[in-house]
């Protein structure tokens, strides 16, 4: 492992998109002493460098600690490096995923030791993570992960992406040719003894297909993905031989037969596709339509829309009400239908039914 270098230019600055991010971070660590854990998310090596470089100017973040894939240490030593010069700023650590292991063995280690990393590091600590990996890091290291203070996006947009198109299936650029053509001889001295006959068997084969691809020999990846196809096809295995005539397709394109690679994709891999997703709406068998999944024996009846042909045609039942609300009477209470109350009236009311009342009596 050794220190990264500045790469930084003189009049380099961030870009625009990454202004608010930058000035979110520097809120967050510039002056702090303590143990500050942030996650800073990237697509492209080349611009990561750059953005390093700048903080180590805006931050003074000038301990910048690189996995190197060829040395292999442990924590403890990955920690006394991010210890050295506590007092001057925050520290970077990157390329976690060229740690000669796996990044799921550091992953791992670092979840475990995570209570030595306030006191081994007491400054702010500033990991820099593939935007692809990110979900793995939350997964994988979930107790670590719940400790960030932030995540920081400085990713490029895909068109501009500046590393090798193989690096997120492959482990990352930083994984060199000496260590793929080890795997792959292993690979190969594992599938020699062992006739591949099961879908992890397949799923060797595909490693090894990529792993071979990546080195620039496609005509040894083609065969090794027809040599998967053909142990696919005696699997029940719908999935893995879709994703191997994908494979296939890809070898196609890229020796430029691209009415071979449009008719892999048409005619063999969508119909599995298509099969897999019928599979995944279709009902269990023996499971009623209308039947309700968390009790089986108590089928209910489906509600069918007005323009399904088997809907039951029955006539609606008209119901009369037994006792019919009254009219409202002129002196009923609004309030209190079902009594009257006197009202008051007015002076000419009381002078009629006083005149009404003498006519009666002569």
């Amino acid at each position: 492992m050794k220190p990264a270098t500045d790469s930084s230019l003189p009049h380099w600055t961030i870009r625009s998109e990454h202004s608010g991010a930058f000035l979110r971070l520097q809120r967050l660590v510039k002056g702090r002493a303590s143990f500050t854990l942030c996650f800073l998310t990237y697509s492209d090596s080349v611009y990561r460098d750059e953005v390093a470089g700048f903080l180590e100017g805006r931050l003074n973040a000038h301990v910048r600690v690189a996995i190197d894939p060829e040395e292999r240490i442990g924590t403890e030593v990955l920690f006394d490096r991010l210890s050295v010069e506590p007092d001057n700023g925050p520290a970077q650590l990157m390329g976690l995923e060229s740690w000669p292991e796996s990044f799921d063995d550091l992953l791992g280690r670092l979840n475990r030791r995570r209570d030595a990393l306030p006191e081994r590091c007491p400054r702010p600590l500033l990991v820099w993570v593939l935007s692809s990996n990110l979900e793995k890091v939350a997964t994988r290291a979930a107790d670590l992960w719940d400790w960030r203070s932030g995540v920081f996006d400085f990713t490029l947009p895909p068109a501009e992406v500046r590393t090798d198109r193989h690096q997120f299936h492959l482990g990352g650029p930083a994984m060199f040719a000496p260590d793929r053509q080890g795997r792959i001889e292993r690979l190969q001295k594992y599938l020699a003894k062992h006739s591949p006959s099961s879908p992890a068997d397949v799923d060797l084969l595909l490693d090894l297909g990529d792993l071979q691809r990546s080195l620039g020999d496609v005509a040894e990846a083609a065969n090794t993905y027809s040599r998967a196809l053909e142990t696919v096809a005696s699997l029940d295995d719908p999935r893995r031989r879709a994703i191997t005539y994908g494979r296939i397709a890809d070898i196609r394109q890229e020796r430029g037969q691209l009415d071979e690679a449009l008719r892999i994709l048409t005619e063999e891999q969508l119909p599995l596709f298509e099969k897999l997703g019928d599979a995944l709406r279709r009902p269990p068998e023996g499971h009623h339509a209308g039947q309700n999944r968390r009790r089986p024996a108590d089928p209910r009846p489906t509600r069918r829309s007005p323009a399904d042909p088997n809907r039951r045609r029955t006539a609606r039942l008209r119901t009369t009400r037994r006792h019919p609300l009254p009219r409202h009477h002129p002196e009923q209470n609004r309030r209190h239908p079902a009594g009257t109350r006197a009202t008051r009236r007015s002076p000419a009311d009381t002078d009629r039914r006083t005149i009404t009342r003498l006519r009666r009596t002569r």
